[in-house]
């Protein structure tokens, strides 16, 4: 009597538990707190540089000396992971958040400011309601207006020029002005220009502002933007995440290195923009301006890009007359191409738009060609559906996802499976107030998530939820190679060393994975109390001094996944002063380093689900208190189990998943049943 009366209450705390999302609150609190030790922690660094510059400086230390003594001052920041050179003038560091933050010299180090006419800043002109998928506008944005003497008023005057033959508005954002909320700005318009500087940090191409004002913590932390002291760098993820639905437009990138990597082209590209133009290397302020000059005009007697490209490069030569930089161009018939040091050939036959040119088509129909797509859990594809007629461009849309537990679908369409289970996504388009008429149309289709729409060949994935009895890979990013460390084993040569044999072993997130494999009886588990322990002798992995263990005692470890990514950090909660994993020089030694990799879980991923679990509702194999929740949640028409667990959670066998099937389930939990 005591135990039912026991189950009941656990029984109820459950039932509130299943309707009021606890774990989202302290989710919520403990990202915070996160937030705020980043800002302190970076804000401490950024200071500490502004300071040592200025003091070398009055000192006469060169750049090198500079340099050096700013990155000692950032590799041994409160709380940084990483610190790497990128080049003789840049390095870029991250926090354990996940916040990446990059110093160019010779963007943090520019010239002195010159007197600056404030009338010719931050112009905006009365802009039209027309949105059709090409657009007469033109915007520039350009933040070193007034704060560097290179930047003269040529794309002032260009971008006026443009909009003059196009018989478009144009908007001018200079200075601090552009802000995060400016270059989400640049959806609206058919042109646009980028008048900065650029630079590339950690293999990405960032545009430089001279704010971070209106940047979210979560674009500091996804890769989406980049922190340089009170200055942010924008890489393309930003406007791949917030201008999903771009005019066709041309993109004229007037900076260094913005074509050194495709990380701001292609994230434009599939932001909607149709042609994007920029250097791959570090061009000077005269060779671009000629370059410019000479594209600009020509496009402005109606030729096209690949015509306007041709008369450049034949009239200046194939690369920066006065430095290295080759122009590059991306587009639709333009790859990124394979080596951006080496002259192109552009097919782009992109041109300026005419009144003439804007043609309101109205969509009459959405349909998706399949009513079911299959995914496998932690994958992604991109739904595409088909809008009739053929040409439609003046609408807006919508995506939706009835279960995002099952999968989520962001504004570009793209499916994230997250676990098994089907969800219905849905497609809204909705006429704009320039449609000819009025309208909305939706389209739905399932997808299924399951291990059945796994590829055959072995694969790792990488994840931040961990399953208690699942063996988990700890792995490392390094360069272009993804390292995977598990099945770790005792060194008898040394009783405190945990070494390590790597063989390749099969893909991750597309990349070579190596795994160390020396027994496949020596697996390494990390279970629900947060213990790592051995499956063969039953040790647990343990720390002394700087080595890693394995002992009797077990300790807990933890796993903090980056907002907004899927890496991490493992800490040892018995040592603050461990944070991360690393590998030795040799590569054949754990051992633990103050600083190091950022850390990844990765689980292997199996074809065929396998049977049931009885209980088990979320299909992972293992009976737990949230399956208890969800058996729950079910019975309360709250959340659904998914079809292919309904039998198996049937324990009373009365054909209905009810309370009298969560009490059973509670009791197998407790172990009294």
């Amino acid at each position: 009597m005591k135990s039912r009366k026991l189950l009941s209450i656990v029984l109820t705390i459950l039932m509130l538990l299943a309707v009021i999302p606890v774990s989202a609150l302290a989710d919520a609190a403990a990202a915070s707190v996160m937030h705020r030790k980043m800002w302190n922690d970076t804000d401490a660094i950024w200071d500490r540089i502004d300071a040592q510059v200025k003091l070398m400086d009055s000192q006469g230390a060169s750049k090198k000396e500079i340099l050096e003594a700013i990155y000692d001052i950032a590799a041994n920041g409160e709380g940084i992971i990483s610190c790497e050179w990128d080049d003789e003038n840049t390095f870029h560091f991250v926090h354990e958040s996940g916040m990446v933050n990059g110093y160019d010299w010779r963007v943090n180090h520019s010239d002195t400011a010159i007197p600056h006419d404030a009338s010719q800043d931050y112009v905006l002109t009365s802009m039209r309601s027309l949105t059709t998928a090409t657009d007469l506008d033109a915007i520039l944005l350009g933040p070193y207006y007034g704060q560097d003497s290179s930047f003269t008023n040529q794309y002032r005057n260009e971008v006026q020029a443009v909009a003059n033959y196009t018989e478009g508005n144009y908007t001018i954002y200079s200075g601090t002005n552009v802000n995060a909320d400016a270059c989400r700005a640049i959806e609206d318009y058919g042109v646009v220009f980028f008048d900065s500087h650029g630079t590339c940090l950690g293999g990405k191409s960032y545009l430089c502002l001279t704010t971070n004002n209106g940047f979210t913590n979560e674009d500091f932390t996804s890769g989406r933007a980049a922190r340089s002291g009170s200055e942010a760098l924008v890489t393309g993820a930003f406007w791949e995440y917030y201008c999903p639905n771009m005019k066709a437009s041309m993109v004229w990138m007037a900076i260094c290195e913005g074509m050194m990597t495709n990380t701001l082209a292609y994230p434009l590209m599939n932001a909607g923009a149709a042609c994007v133009y920029g250097y791959s290397q570090s061009v000077t302020f005269a060779g671009e301006y000629i370059y410019s000059a000479t594209f600009w005009n020509h496009m402005k007697q109606g030729e096209n890009v690949a015509e306007s490209y041709a008369a450049m490069v034949s009239t200046h030569g194939v690369c920066d007359p006065h430095g290295d930089a080759y122009p590059v161009v991306v587009s639709e018939d333009d790859a990124y191409p394979s080596n951006p040091d080496s002259p192109q050939t552009v097919n782009c036959e992109w041109h300026l738009p005419k009144p003439s040119d804007l043609v309101i088509t109205d969509a009459e129909s959405v349909y998706f060609e399949n009513d079911e797509y299959g995914i496998a859990p932690t994958f992604s594809e991109k739904l595409i559906p088909v809008v009739n007629p053929e040409g439609a461009n003046n609408y807006t849309s919508v995506w939706e996802s009835s279960d995002t537990s099952v999968a989520t679908v962001d504004r570009r369409g793209v499916v994230k499976a997250l676990r098994e289970g089907t969800a219905t996504i849905t497609y809204t388009i909705t006429s704009t107030e320039n449609s000819n008429t009025q309208y909305t149309y939706s389209a739905s289709t399932v997808v299924r998530v399951s291990n059945r729409y796994l590829p055959e060949e072995e694969m790792y994935v990488a994840t931040n939820e961990m399953v208690p009895g699942e063996t988990y890979l700890i792995g490392y990013c390094s360069g272009n190679q993804t390292v995977v460390m598990g099945n770790v084993y005792n060194d008898t040569n040394n009783n405190r060393t945990l070494k390590s044999v790597a063989v390749t072993v099969g893909e991750v997130s597309g990349v070579k994975c190596i795994t160390s494999a020396v027994d496949e009886g020596m697996q390494w588990e990390w279970n629900s109390n947060g213990y790592i322990k051995n499956v063969e002798n039953g040790k647990y992995l343990n720390l002394t001094g700087n080595y890693l263990t394995m002992g009797n005692t077990p300790v807990v470890w933890t796993f903090t996944p980056t907002t907004d990514a899927q890496t991490g950090t493992i800490t040892n909660n018995a040592n603050s002063n461990f944070k991360y994993l690393g590998v030795s020089n040799s590569l054949t030694y754990f051992s633990v380093f103050l600083k190091g990799y950022e850390l990844q879980l990765f689980r292997k991923l199996t074809r065929e689900a396998g049977e049931h679990v009885p209980g088990d509702a979320d299909g992972n194999g293992v009976l737990e208190l949230a399956d208890v929740l969800m058996l729950i949640r079910h019975a309360m028409n709250i959340e659904k189990i998914p079809d292919e667990s309904l039998t198996a959670c049937d324990l009373n066998n009365n054909g209905t998943i009810d309370m009298d099937d969560a009490l059973i389930a509670m009791r197998m939990v407790l172990g009294s049943r």
